[in-house]
Protein backbone atom coordinates (compact mmCIF):
# COMPACT_ATOMS: atom_id res chain seq x y z
CA UNK A 1 0.00 0.00 0.00
CA UNK A 2 1.23 2.96 -0.92
CA UNK A 3 1.83 6.11 1.70
CA UNK A 4 -0.90 8.22 -0.10
CA UNK A 5 -3.01 5.06 0.61
CA UNK A 6 -2.64 4.73 4.41
CA UNK A 7 -3.21 8.15 5.35
CA UNK A 8 -6.11 7.91 3.14
CA UNK A 9 -7.69 4.40 4.65
CA UNK A 10 -6.72 6.16 8.47
CA UNK A 11 -8.48 9.49 7.62
CA UNK A 12 -11.65 7.38 6.98
CA UNK A 13 -12.51 7.46 10.96
CA UNK A 14 -11.61 11.18 10.43
CA UNK A 15 -14.21 11.56 7.30
CA UNK A 16 -16.74 9.78 9.57
CA UNK A 17 -16.52 12.99 11.74
CA UNK A 18 -16.07 15.88 9.55
CA UNK A 19 -17.68 15.08 5.90
CA UNK A 20 -21.34 13.92 7.34
CA UNK A 21 -22.48 17.79 7.22
CA UNK A 22 -21.35 17.92 10.98
CA UNK A 23 -23.96 15.37 12.14
CA UNK A 24 -21.71 12.64 12.94
CA UNK A 25 -20.22 15.05 15.54
CA UNK A 26 -23.26 16.95 16.83
CA UNK A 27 -24.39 13.78 17.97
CA UNK A 28 -21.22 12.92 20.09
CA UNK A 29 -20.90 9.65 17.18
CA UNK A 30 -17.60 7.72 17.77
CA UNK A 31 -16.19 6.32 14.20
CA UNK A 32 -16.62 2.36 14.00
CA UNK A 33 -13.43 0.48 15.18
CA UNK A 34 -11.76 -0.65 12.13
CA UNK A 35 -10.68 -4.52 13.13
CA UNK A 36 -7.76 -5.17 10.80
CA UNK A 37 -4.98 -2.61 10.14
CA UNK A 38 -4.71 -0.67 6.73
CA UNK A 39 -3.03 -3.11 4.92
CA UNK A 40 -5.17 -6.33 6.18
CA UNK A 41 -8.01 -4.16 5.39
CA UNK A 42 -6.73 -3.47 1.43
CA UNK A 43 -6.41 -7.57 1.87
CA UNK A 44 -9.94 -7.96 2.35
CA UNK A 45 -11.57 -5.21 0.46
CA UNK A 46 -9.07 -5.18 -2.69
CA UNK A 47 -9.98 -8.62 -3.20
CA UNK A 48 -14.33 -8.17 -2.80
CA UNK A 49 -14.18 -6.42 -6.43
CA UNK A 50 -12.48 -8.76 -9.23
CA UNK A 51 -13.51 -7.69 -12.54
CA UNK A 52 -11.57 -9.62 -15.15
CA UNK A 53 -10.17 -6.65 -16.96
CA UNK A 54 -6.42 -8.24 -18.27
CA UNK A 55 -4.98 -4.15 -18.52
CA UNK A 56 -3.57 -3.16 -15.26
CA UNK A 57 -4.18 0.48 -14.45
CA UNK A 58 -0.22 1.24 -13.63
CA UNK A 59 0.30 0.15 -17.22
CA UNK A 60 -2.96 1.77 -18.29
CA UNK A 61 -1.23 4.62 -17.67
CA UNK A 62 2.38 4.45 -18.03
CA UNK A 63 1.22 3.68 -21.98
CA UNK A 64 -0.88 7.22 -22.01
CA UNK A 65 -1.32 10.76 -21.29
CA UNK A 66 -3.78 12.30 -19.04
CA UNK A 67 -6.37 10.82 -17.27
CA UNK A 68 -7.60 7.47 -17.75
CA UNK A 69 -11.34 6.01 -17.64
CA UNK A 70 -12.06 2.59 -16.62
CA UNK A 71 -15.47 0.87 -17.41
CA UNK A 72 -16.84 -2.43 -15.96
CA UNK A 73 -20.38 -3.69 -16.35
CA UNK A 74 -20.90 -6.13 -13.63
CA UNK A 75 -23.86 -9.00 -14.46
CA UNK A 76 -27.14 -8.77 -12.50
CA UNK A 77 -27.66 -12.14 -11.25
CA UNK A 78 -31.12 -13.36 -12.03
CA UNK A 79 -33.47 -13.83 -8.90
CA UNK A 80 -35.27 -16.63 -8.05
CA UNK A 81 -39.04 -16.75 -6.12
CA UNK A 82 -42.51 -17.80 -6.16
CA UNK A 83 -44.21 -17.33 -9.34
CA UNK A 84 -47.17 -15.48 -8.11
CA UNK A 85 -45.25 -12.94 -6.20
CA UNK A 86 -47.97 -10.44 -5.09
CA UNK A 87 -49.65 -9.58 -2.14
CA UNK A 88 -48.60 -7.43 0.91
CA UNK A 89 -45.30 -6.45 1.87
CA UNK A 90 -43.81 -7.16 -1.49
CA UNK A 91 -41.83 -10.81 -1.65
CA UNK A 92 -39.09 -9.12 -3.37
CA UNK A 93 -38.06 -6.82 -0.39
CA UNK A 94 -38.74 -9.92 2.22
CA UNK A 95 -36.26 -12.00 0.30
CA UNK A 96 -33.48 -9.20 0.20
CA UNK A 97 -34.24 -8.39 3.80
CA UNK A 98 -33.66 -12.03 4.82
CA UNK A 99 -30.55 -11.99 2.76
CA UNK A 100 -29.23 -8.86 4.44
CA UNK A 101 -27.51 -8.30 7.54
CA UNK A 102 -28.31 -4.33 7.86
CA UNK A 103 -30.87 -2.61 5.97
CA UNK A 104 -30.35 0.62 6.59
CA UNK A 105 -31.19 4.61 5.35
CA UNK A 106 -28.65 6.31 5.88
CA UNK A 107 -26.41 9.46 4.08
CA UNK A 108 -23.30 9.01 2.51
CA UNK A 109 -20.16 11.16 3.16
CA UNK A 110 -17.00 10.93 1.40
CA UNK A 111 -15.42 8.03 -0.21
CA UNK A 112 -11.59 6.96 -0.27
CA UNK A 113 -10.61 4.88 -3.44
CA UNK A 114 -8.27 2.25 -3.57
CA UNK A 115 -6.49 -0.11 -6.45
CA UNK A 116 -7.98 -3.36 -5.96
CA UNK A 117 -5.98 -6.50 -5.42
CA UNK A 118 -5.50 -6.88 -9.09
CA UNK A 119 -4.94 -3.65 -10.13
CA UNK A 120 -7.42 -3.19 -13.06
CA UNK A 121 -10.04 -1.59 -11.26
CA UNK A 122 -11.01 0.87 -8.52
CA UNK A 123 -13.24 0.19 -5.17
CA UNK A 124 -13.93 2.79 -2.75
CA UNK A 125 -14.59 2.99 1.03
CA UNK A 126 -17.59 4.98 1.83
CA UNK A 127 -18.79 6.89 5.34
CA UNK A 128 -21.54 6.74 6.07
CA UNK A 129 -24.20 7.70 9.02
CA UNK A 130 -26.79 5.62 9.91
CA UNK A 131 -29.87 6.96 10.19
CA UNK A 132 -32.59 4.73 10.45
CA UNK A 133 -31.76 0.55 10.89
CA UNK A 134 -34.73 -0.80 9.89
CA UNK A 135 -32.99 -4.39 10.20
CA UNK A 136 -30.20 -4.50 12.66
CA UNK A 137 -26.60 -6.53 12.82
CA UNK A 138 -27.10 -8.98 15.35
CA UNK A 139 -23.01 -9.83 15.30
CA UNK A 140 -22.68 -6.24 15.48
CA UNK A 141 -25.51 -3.75 16.10
CA UNK A 142 -25.44 -0.42 15.05
CA UNK A 143 -26.98 2.38 16.95
CA UNK A 144 -29.05 5.06 14.66
CA UNK A 145 -26.46 8.15 13.86
CA UNK A 146 -23.35 5.66 14.42
CA UNK A 147 -21.44 5.78 11.86
CA UNK A 148 -20.48 2.29 9.27
CA UNK A 149 -17.93 1.97 6.09
CA UNK A 150 -19.73 0.77 2.98
CA UNK A 151 -17.47 -0.57 0.35
CA UNK A 152 -18.18 -0.90 -3.18
CA UNK A 153 -16.73 -0.74 -7.19
CA UNK A 154 -16.24 2.25 -8.85
CA UNK A 155 -13.99 5.28 -7.41
CA UNK A 156 -11.72 8.52 -8.45
CA UNK A 157 -7.71 7.96 -7.14
CA UNK A 158 -5.16 10.48 -8.42
CA UNK A 159 -1.89 8.46 -9.01
CA UNK A 160 1.30 10.72 -9.91
CA UNK A 161 -0.47 13.96 -10.86
CA UNK A 162 -3.24 11.87 -13.24
CA UNK A 163 -6.67 11.08 -11.94
CA UNK A 164 -8.22 7.68 -12.50
CA UNK A 165 -11.77 7.00 -13.15
CA UNK A 166 -13.03 3.86 -12.39
CA UNK A 167 -16.90 3.39 -13.65
CA UNK A 168 -19.11 0.16 -12.87
CA UNK A 169 -21.65 0.99 -15.84
CA UNK A 170 -24.30 -1.06 -13.62
CA UNK A 171 -23.82 0.56 -9.96
CA UNK A 172 -24.91 4.24 -10.13
CA UNK A 173 -22.02 6.41 -8.04
CA UNK A 174 -22.99 7.42 -4.36
CA UNK A 175 -22.84 11.00 -3.97
CA UNK A 176 -21.93 12.83 -1.09
CA UNK A 177 -25.03 14.04 1.34
CA UNK A 178 -27.80 11.69 -0.47
CA UNK A 179 -29.51 9.64 1.36
CA UNK A 180 -29.73 5.72 0.22
CA UNK A 181 -31.90 2.48 1.24
CA UNK A 182 -29.01 -0.13 1.48
CA UNK A 183 -29.72 -3.64 1.91
CA UNK A 184 -26.22 -4.66 2.90
CA UNK A 185 -24.15 -7.40 3.65
CA UNK A 186 -21.56 -7.30 6.37
CA UNK A 187 -17.54 -8.34 5.84
CA UNK A 188 -16.90 -9.54 9.46
CA UNK A 189 -13.01 -9.91 8.81
CA UNK A 190 -12.66 -5.60 8.77
CA UNK A 191 -16.41 -4.75 10.09
CA UNK A 192 -17.40 -3.00 7.10
CA UNK A 193 -19.87 -3.13 5.10
CA UNK A 194 -20.84 -4.33 1.05
CA UNK A 195 -23.83 -3.24 -0.77
CA UNK A 196 -25.29 -4.66 -3.84
CA UNK A 197 -26.72 -2.58 -7.05
CA UNK A 198 -29.72 -4.05 -7.41
CA UNK A 199 -30.51 -3.67 -3.62
CA UNK A 200 -29.52 -0.09 -2.98
CA UNK A 201 -31.93 3.04 -3.74
CA UNK A 202 -31.14 6.71 -3.67
CA UNK A 203 -33.99 8.68 -1.97
CA UNK A 204 -34.03 12.32 -3.55
CA UNK A 205 -37.08 14.82 -2.15
CA UNK A 206 -40.18 12.59 -3.60
CA UNK A 207 -38.49 10.20 -5.56
CA UNK A 208 -36.78 6.89 -5.47
CA UNK A 209 -33.89 5.94 -7.98
CA UNK A 210 -32.76 2.37 -8.34
CA UNK A 211 -28.90 2.10 -8.54
CA UNK A 212 -28.64 -0.61 -10.85
CA UNK A 213 -29.09 0.50 -14.76
CA UNK A 214 -30.81 -2.80 -15.39
CA UNK A 215 -33.92 -2.95 -12.75
CA UNK A 216 -35.77 -5.89 -12.72
CA UNK A 217 -38.23 -4.18 -10.53
CA UNK A 218 -39.58 -1.44 -11.83
CA UNK A 219 -42.74 -1.19 -9.27
CA UNK A 220 -40.28 -0.48 -6.46
CA UNK A 221 -38.96 2.17 -8.06
CA UNK A 222 -41.92 4.03 -8.97
CA UNK A 223 -42.73 3.92 -4.84
CA UNK A 224 -42.11 7.29 -3.04
CA UNK A 225 -39.39 7.66 -0.21
CA UNK A 226 -42.08 6.99 2.54
CA UNK A 227 -43.79 4.55 0.93
CA UNK A 228 -40.67 2.12 0.27
CA UNK A 229 -39.24 2.96 3.67
CA UNK A 230 -42.58 1.75 5.19
CA UNK A 231 -42.40 -1.83 3.05
CA UNK A 232 -39.26 -2.14 3.74
CA UNK A 233 -40.37 -2.02 7.60
CA UNK A 234 -43.14 -4.28 7.27
CA UNK A 235 -41.01 -6.53 4.70
CA UNK A 236 -38.29 -7.21 7.71
CA UNK A 237 -41.24 -8.05 10.24
CA UNK A 238 -42.94 -10.59 8.27
CA UNK A 239 -39.61 -12.29 7.92
CA UNK A 240 -39.13 -12.39 11.82
CA UNK A 241 -39.84 -15.90 11.47
CA UNK A 242 -38.48 -17.20 8.79
CA UNK A 243 -35.13 -19.74 9.71
CA UNK A 244 -33.38 -19.13 6.68
CA UNK A 245 -32.54 -15.52 7.04
CA UNK A 246 -29.59 -13.90 8.00
CA UNK A 247 -29.33 -12.84 11.87
CA UNK A 248 -30.89 -9.49 12.33
CA UNK A 249 -33.51 -7.41 14.72
CA UNK A 250 -36.03 -5.50 12.90
CA UNK A 251 -36.43 -1.61 14.02
CA UNK A 252 -37.17 -0.53 17.36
Amino acid sequence: MTRQAELSWQSIRILLCMTLCGAVCAQNTTAPELKLNPDQVDQVHGHLFSVGLIDKIPDRLSKSTGDVDVHYAHVSGLEGGPANQSGYPPYRLKAWACSADLVALVTAGSGTSHLNGDENFLYTDWAMLVRQALKNNATRPIDVGSAIVVTRPGGELNMNGRTVHAIDDNFKDFRSGSQYLLFLTYISQTGAYEPSAERAFVLSGGATGHLTLNSQHAELESKDPATLLKDTRAAVAAIAGWRTCSGGAEEK
